[in-house]
């Protein structure tokens, strides 16, 4: 499953529309959202990804595949800054 997949489905379980995730992402319309997951074969980037998930109420998990006496992560772009870790930031684009 895609990256834009599970944000339709995460959508279409909960009822939510274009314009409440973007009223809930702070994008002005609907139309901000729908180009993001209409872009073709284009990826969403991971903190815009996240962000959106986020607002719907879910998180995004890291874990092993198959060893789950290993730990899981949970990416989370809040708290980032500049100071924090220069070159992270830049890359991530972290939208504040």
């Amino acid at each position: 499953m895609t990256e834009k997949e599970i944000i339709r489905n995460i959508m279409k379980e909960n009822r939510w529309s274009l314009n409440t995730l973007a009223k809930e992402t702070g994008y002005k319309s609907g139309n901000n959202v729908s180009g993001f997951l209409n872009r073709g074969n284009a990826s969403i980037r991971t903190d815009l990804f996240v962000k959106l998930v986020k607002a719907m109420g879910y998180e995004v998990v890291v874990r092993p595949k198959y060893d789950n006496s290993k730990s899981s992560f949970t990416l989370d772009f809040e708290g980032w800054s500049k100071e924090d870790n220069p070159k992270a930031y830049k890359k991530a684009k972290v939208e504040e």
